[in-house]
């Protein structure tokens, strides 16, 4: 098995800066009720297996990240380093 690794400067790996960029519509997601929701007619980051979307602030307590399996399922984790709780999270490609 191959290793994976993202592409990223000597600044995002010594202070935990995402490669994910913010997305590309800030208006493709909302939070109410305690719910995220996300357009995905908005979402272009989403298109694709292996796409990936950062989703912040907005009133939202946790920073999140949702990914777009390989299997064309959609997954959202708490963006947040469990090591280093101020970094965020990345998907590695292929992963």
């Amino acid at each position: 098995m191959a290793v994976k690794f993202l592409n990223r400067s000597f600044f995002q790996r010594i202070f935990g800066l995402p490669a994910t960029p913010k997305p590309i519509d800030p208006q493709c997601w909302s939070f109410g009720d305690g719910k995220v929701v996300i357009d995905l007619n908005r979402a272009r980051e989403l298109d694709k297996p292996g796409g990936a979307l950062r989703v912040e602030s907005g009133g939202l307590p946790m920073r999140m990240l949702v990914v777009r399996g390989d299997d064309g399922a959609f997954y959202a984790f708490h963006n947040r380093c469990t090591h280093i709780g101020h970094r965020r999270l990345d998907p590695v490609p292929g992963t």
